[in-house]
């Protein structure tokens, strides 16, 4: 069995490292903590100009068509340089579930400008006073040939970024998963500053009316949770391998005593 990562999983490290590490050095992160910005724009536009917002698109929608394994590398990428870029959320959350279930319509509608970094995407995944994804409360009815939304998502990442959500609702045939503009009347977006600190929202929705182009067949809580969960430890993972460098830099410097402590 071949372990050796791909020459495109490669170049992604390459590129990703590249444009992160030059960007995000210890005090332009605070230098943006102190912003209040809940996304920083600038290497948002540097990652879509080297293509890297377009590797699981289409080619058509201007994408690299390739697949989890080069998102999640890029993905570790970002959690290696702590960078505040919704590329989890848009990417893995949000665009992959659409290519993977969406019909070409829907790609076109929901994906043009995902590459070019004008477009954002999220998945709300937890249901107000919900311990787990599982539990949707949030509810969809058929009205005419539409639908129409009710409830509350908590901690949804990147939302006051985001222009589409993939919200999973209860309907009279069990769940099913809904993409909704948050630009739209009924769609109320609030700010929510999570424990460790990162910014994310709370979706309320009221009576949102959806067309049946909005439903993504085939999709479940359980597809999106596999692949949250994925790509969260993608992120914790080049957390690590930055926190063990660091480590090994300060313990090879470091004094104590008169004598180095590594």
């Amino acid at each position: 069995m071949e372990f050796s990562p791909s020459e495109e999983q490669v170049y992604v490290r390459q590129v990703a490292s590249q444009i992160l590490q030059d960007q995000f050095s210890d005090e332009a992160l605070v230098a943006f903590e102190a912003s209040g910005e809940p996304m920083h724009a600038e290497a948002w536009h540097h990652l879509a100009e080297a293509g890297l917002l377009g590797l699981n698109l289409p080619e058509r929608l201007g994408g690299m068509n390739l697949g989890l394994m080069e998102l999640l590398v890029l993905v570790e990428e970002t959690g290696r340089a702590v960078a505040p870029v919704p590329v989890a959320s848009t990417l893995v959350l949000g665009a992959l579930p659409i290519v993977e279930f969406g019909s070409e319509s829907q790609r076109s509608l929901f994906l043009t400008g995902v590459a070019e970094g004008t477009r954002l995407l999220t998945a709300a995944l937890t249901d107000a006073g919900a311990s787990e994804p599982y539990a949707v409360a949030t509810t969809a009815r058929v009205d005419g040939d539409g639908w129409v939304l009710d409830g509350v998502k908590q901690a949804v990442p990147a939302l006051l970024s985001a222009n589409y959500v993939i919200v999973p609702a209860q309907t009279r045939d069990g769940l099913r998963c809904f993409v909704v503009s948050t630009s739209q009347g009924g769609v109320n977006v609030t700010l929510q500053r999570l424990m460790n600190d990162e910014l994310a929202g709370q979706l309320t929705l009221e009576a949102v009316h959806v067309s049946d182009e909005a439903r993504l067949d085939g999709l479940t809580v359980e597809w999106l949770v596999d692949r949250a969960l994925l790509a969260q430890a993608a992120e914790i993972l080049g957390m690590g391998r930055a926190a063990l460098a660091l480590t090994a830099s300060y313990t090879g410097t470091r004094r104590q005593f008169g004598t180095p402590i590594g």
